[in-house]
């Protein structure tokens, strides 16, 4: 990825009438093949709360 993409998953939806999914699994590895001296991942965390009428 580069500085300008950026990754988005749901962590949890209150919805739970079955129609969306309520949470979503995630996961990190370490990348075998990246090379020596590449600066290490950065992330940040953001939180949102949504209310909106149907």
């Amino acid at each position: 990825m580069t500085p300008e993409e950026f990754v988005l998953f749901k962590c949890y939806d209150s919805v739970e009438d079955g129609s969306v999914a309520v949470s979503t699994p995630h996961t990190a590895f370490e990348d075998p093949t990246t090379v020596a001296g590449t600066p290490p991942w950065q992330s940040i965390e953001l939180r949102a709360l949504v209310f909106y009428d149907d």
